[in-house]
Order: C-alpha cells, then sequence, then structure tokens
C-alpha cells in the first residue's frame, strides 16, 4: 500500500528546475532508497516528500490526498524528516532536542507527560544517545549530532520517515545501525525513504529503489532488478559489478568507466 506518492512532481527555484516530472511511490512497511549523483534531485525530492518544499508542478499525495491540504501539525505527526548538514543555533541539551519531537504531539508549551518522557527515552536509545542526554547538542561532533537528530525524528512517531543521507556523518558501526534500524522500522510498518549514495548498502537494505539522474526519476521498482550493472554505468559513469560475500550479502565493486588519459 502506497502511503506517499508524487505524481509528476516538479519543482523550480529560480529560473532552473532542479527536479520534474518526478513519479515516487512511498510504501509502508517498506525501505524507499533514493539513488543518484549528486545534484540529481534527491534531497528536493525528500523536502517535497514533506512540504519543506512546495512543488511548482504536479502533485505530492498523502494517503490519496493533497498533501497542501494537511495542516502543518498534521503533516508533522505523519511524516518526519532527517536532512543534511543541519546545525543547531542554540546550546540545547541532547535530551531538549530529541523531546522536541514530542512537538507535535503536545504543542511547543505543552509539558511533557509520563509516556511523552518514556517515548523519548525509547527514541534515545535505539539511536545509541542515551549517554549524551545531559551533553549540550551544538557541541557535538557531526556524527553524534546526526544520530541525536534521528532520535529526534523516531519522538515523533510518524509513520513515515525522511533520511537525507543519514549515514554520511557516522562511522561504520554507527552507520550500519541506522541502516538496520531503516529496517526494523520498516518491519514495525513504517514507510522510510532514504538517499543513499552507497549503492551496496541500498541493495542491501532498501525493497524499492528510485534512481534519478539530472532532475527526474529515470526508474524505480525492486531493488534487486532496478540496481543492474548497467544501470549503474549508464547514471554514474563506472563500471560495476555486482559480488556475493562469504556471509551470504551482495554489494558491488566499483571500476572507472574510462581510464583517465
Amino acid at each position: 500500500m502506497s502511503l506517499l506518492q508524487t505524481a509528476d512532481v516538479g519543482v523550480m527555484k529560480e529560473g532552473r528546475w532542479l527536479i520534474q516530472g518526478a513519479n515516487l511511490a512511498v510504501n509502508e512497511g517498506e525501505v524507499t532508497a533514493l539513488v543518484g549523483p549528486n545534484g540529481s534531485g534527491k534531497s528536493t525530492l525528500l523536502k517535497l516528500l514533506c512540504r519543506l518544499w512546495r512543488p511548482t508542478e504536479g502533485t505530492v499525495a498523502l494517503d490519496g490526498k493533497d498533501l497542501q491540504t494537511y495542516s502543518a501539525r498534521e503533516i508533522a505527526k505523519r511524516i518526519t524528516i532527517v536532512q543534511q548538514s543541519l546545525t543547531l543555533r542554540y546550546s540545547f541539551t541532547v535530551l531538549e532536542v530529541v523531546s522536541m519531537g514530542r512537538y507535535p504531539h503536545t504543542g511547543r508549551v505543552g509539558r511533557l507527560s509520563e509516556l511523552d518522557l518514556e517515548i523519548v527515552q525509547n527514541a534515545m536509545e535505539k539511536a545509541d544517545v542515551l549517554p549524551l542526554a545531559d551533553r549540550h547538542a551544538n557541541r557535538l561532533s557531526g556524527g553524534e549530532l546526526q544520530r541525536v537528530l534521528l532520535a529526534r525524528c523516531l519522538a515523533t512517531e510518524a509513520s513515515i520517515i525522511l533520511l537525507d543521507e543519514p549515514t554520511s556523518n557516522l562511522d561504520l558501526s554507527h552507520a550500519l545501525d541506522v541502516l538496520h534500524l531503516c529496517r526494523e522500522l520498516a518491519h514495525e510498518g513504517k514507510s522510510v525513504a532514504i538517499a543513499l549514495h552507497d549503492l551496496s548498502s541500498a541493495l542491501r537494505f532498501a525493497d524499492q529503489v528510485a534512481v534519478l539522474s539530472s532532475g527526474r526519476v529515470i526508474d524505480s521498482g525492486p531493488t534487486d532488478a532496478v540496481l543492474s550493472p548497467e544501470k549503474i554505468q549508464s547514471v554514474f559513469s563506472v563500471r560495476a559489478e555486482r559480488v556475493r560475500a562469504s556471509t551470504g550479502q551482495e554489494g558491488f565493486l566499483f571500476d572507472r568507466d574510462k581510464e583517465p588519459s
């Protein structure tokens, strides 16, 4: 079942199309990976999916209803996003930042109930930031802050989770933790859309994949079928070989499409 869907959606900024004619379905209980070169439109598409940006053309629908017709609070309860390179300007503690994930339910001046506090604590445990609870979030490393923002996202209990390159600042261990968490969330029935550069991770963890190039979704569907060596070569201009590790997990080895002269 598709909860969140775009129909020929596009956005223009300063006279230039950032993305155009994009069709994508984010399905219940699945991980959908967005892959493509830098500047292909992955971040733009995620912003359209949660109404951070409004489309210039086309529509985004939530449960078959135009996303523009929902209130901001309704959207915040249903859809949450972790963006790239987000900085905090004020000196909030980690606990305070994660607790902000409850605002769609309590309001900014509402007091957190025991249930709210339990939800916040569970979110911090899942993102492995509970030991950082009393530290100031604006003094954390990039990787630590990324996990704090993920915890805030989980605290919303939204059914649709959008993640923009969430593993980019993380060490290998925490990057794997985040990807495994995406699978767990999908198993719980949540819908996860994640922008990734690592095609091997997309192959391993995503049910569906959308390949973007030059502001367009050029292919989408089951990850195993879409992420072929031929598709990767045409989009990324690299040769790809699909390999299987001794553990049974599959991934890719890459080489230049053309040797430098």
